[in-house]
């Protein structure tokens, strides 16, 4: 539709600004502003031990998706505190997932997650999270372990 010749001031004033902004735009092309340069932290291999209250996560979740959906949840949790995005769970932990069935999830699940540096490939890395048996949960808190127990 060509433009039409309108003496409408609302018109007017919105072809005014409409103009104003693509001019502005265009003359910000060239002038772009330096990004400024992250220092990404150098990654390196750590391990952390964790509780996941999974209740927390599974509330009102329907039955039949609870046990996949945990996976889920954890695999989450471990991109998100590991910062990689290759997650591989230990056959233990999986077990221990669905050794009630897939409706009844553990409230809580202690887990250790272990960045690990992949073989042949220099500075990528991948989490394997593994299941930790413990007694009781009380006074557990996330603690970094020194030295890889196997």
């Amino acid at each position: 539709m060509a433009e039409s010749t309108t003496t409408n001031p609302r018109v007017l004033k919105y072809r005014a600004a409409n103009k104003a902004r693509k001019e502005a735009k265009s003359s910000k092309v060239g002038n772009k502003k330096p990004s400024k340069e992250i220092k990404a932290k150098e990654m390196a291999p750590i391990t952390r031990e964790m509780t996941i209250h999974m209740h927390k996560y599974l509330h009102k979740e329907s039955f039949k998706k609870r046990a996949p959906k945990a996976i889920k949840i954890i695999r989450f949790l471990a991109i998100k505190t590991m910062k990689t995005h290759n997650v591989k769970f230990d056959m233990g932990l999986n077990q221990f997932i669905w050794s009630q069935g897939i409706r009844s999830v553990a409230d809580r699940i202690r887990v250790r997650m272990a960045r690990l540096p992949m073989e042949g490939e220099e500075g990528k890395f991948y989490t394997l999270v593994s299941y930790v048996p413990v007694a009781s949960f009380k006074g557990l808190v996330t603690k970094t372990v020194e030295e890889t127990e196997n």
